[in-house]
């Protein structure tokens, strides 16, 4: 591994950590260079911006896009998981809900279009379908009382909805 890549890791290591501890607040660039003991012109050189970092810490802990191999199910389970098992970092990246749902969307345009390559996308559809799956994410977050269990249910629901074929 390079020195460079080193320092990413470090950084990216650094700010997720910060992130995933409970009840800290706004999470500024200044307390990652804090955490990675690093000079501020040594973060501004691997990221050009603090929304740089927020996605490479979101490529390091989301789930590769959807797995062809596995039913569009098994993928949604996945990522429900990867959510349920990260909240804390989750509710905290929903801080820079822009850049959250930028590369959230550009994965799930990608990965609705490949289970429906057999069916016509329509963009309006899409969109829809994906707003309701950042709401419901984003309500999941913020609300103890929803679990799981029915953030996986509605996806059912909403699949049916949108006649998504998400078992086969």
């Amino acid at each position: 591994m390079s020195k460079y890549s080193d320092t990413d890791t470090l950084i990216i290591e650094s700010a997720l950590h910060l992130f995933e501890t409970p009840g800290a607040g706004n999470i500024t660039a200044l307390q990652v260079i804090d955490a990675a003991h690093i000079h501020r012109s040594t973060f501004y050189h691997h990221f050009a911006t603090f929304n740089d970092l927020v996605a490479a810490m979101m490529n390091r802990v989301f789930p590769d896009p959807l797995n062809t191999d596995l039913r569009l199910s098994e993928n949604i389970v996945n990522l429900v998981e990867t959510i349920d098992n990260n909240q804390v970092l989750f509710r905290h990246l929903m801080q820079f809900r822009g850049k959250f749902e930028e590369i959230v969307k550009q994965r799930f345009v990608l990965d609705v279009n490949l289970w429906t390559k057999n069916v016509e996308t329509n963009p309006v559809a899409v969109e829809l379908l994906y707003g309701c799956v950042i709401g419901m994410m984003a309500s999941w977050l913020n609300n103890p009382q929803i679990k799981k269990k029915d953030v996986l249910f509605y996806f059912e629901r909403l699949a049916d909805a949108f006649q998504l074929d998400i078992t086969g």
